[in-house]
C-alpha cells in the first residue's frame, strides 16, 4: 500500500491513501463480500434441497412418500396421453403386519418395512419407482407398461421376493403381501380413480386369499 503523510498540526501526522490504493481496496472488499454471499447462498440451497427431500421421502425406509407419488403419477399420466401409452400402478399391503408388531415389537416391524422397501427397489426397472404409501402399504409406479400383463409380470416377481423369510437378528419371520393393480387409462381416467381401483383390487386379494393378485372388471 502506498502511503504519504501530511502534517496537520505540530504534534500529529495522518496517512492519506492515494486513488489507486482506494480502488484496489474496494475491489478486494467487493470480492470478499461476493465470496461470503456465495457461500451463504450455496448453504441455503443445500438446506432447501435437504428439506425438500425430507418432505417428499419416508424417513424410515427412504422411499418416496405419498406426496411425491401424486406428482409423479400425474406426470406419467400426462406423458402417457401424449405418447398413447399406458401407466401401471401396484398397491400392496403386508399381510398380518399388526400381528408381527404385537408379537415381536415395533422395532422388528420397522426392520421388516425397511427390508420390504429394499426388496421392492431391487425388483423394479430404473424408470419405475417405489413409494411408502402409509403404514405397511406400498405403491409401485410403472410410467410405461404393457397393459395388465406387464403389471402382472412385476406382481409375480414381487410375490416371490416378498414371501422369502425376513432375517431380523436371530429371528426368521415370514410375511407376504396382497397386491392390487390398475392400468391407466383403462382402469381410471384420473389419479383418484386409478388409485381407488388398485386399492379395491388389493383388498379383494386380501379377502379372497392373502398374497393373491386381484384384477377387478372395469
Amino acid at each position: 500500500m502506498v502511503l504519504k503523510f501530511e502534517k496537520f498540526n505540530v504534534n500529529t501526522t495522518r496517512p492519506t491513501i492515494n486513488g489507486s490504493t482506494t480502488s484496489r481496496y474496494k475491489e478486494d472488499l467487493l470480492r470478499d463480500t461476493i465470496k461470503i454471499l456465495t457461500h451463504k447462498v450455496l448453504g441455503l440451497e443445500r438446506e432447501l434441497l435437504k428439506a425438500l427431500h425430507f418432505a417428499n421421502h419416508d424417513l424410515l425406509t427412504g422411499l418416496a412418500n405419498r406426496s411425491l407419488l401424486r406428482d409423479r403419477l400425474l406426470q406419467a399420466m400426462h406423458q402417457a396421453n401424449r405418447q398413447h401409452k399406458q401407466v401401471g400402478l401396484l398397491i400392496l399391503d403386508l399381510n398380518g403386519f399388526k400381528s408381527i408388531n404385537d408379537t415381536h415389537g415395533h422395532n422388528v416391524g420397522d426392520e421388516i418395512l425397511i427390508q420390504v422397501a429394499k426388496r421392492l427397489s431391487s425388483c423394479i426397472r430404473a424408470e419405475d419407482s417405489a413409494y411408502r404409501y402409509g403404514g405397511d402399504e406400498f405403491v409401485i409406479l410403472l410410467p410405461e407398461v404393457d397393459g395388465t400383463s406387464g403389471a402382472n409380470e412385476l406382481r409375480s416377481k414381487l410375490n416371490i421376493k416378498l414371501t422369502r423369510l425376513y432375517r431380523i437378528g436371530m429371528r426368521r419371520i415370514s410375511a407376504s403381501a396382497s397386491i392390487g393393480i390398475a392400468v391407466y387409462p383403462s382402469d381410471g381416467k384420473d389419479q383418484k380413480e386409478l388409485i381407488k381401483h388398485a386399492d379395491e383390487n388389493m383388498y379383494c386379494a386380501k379377502t379372497d386369499g392373502k398374497g393373491k393378485l386381484q384384477n377387478l372388471p372395469h
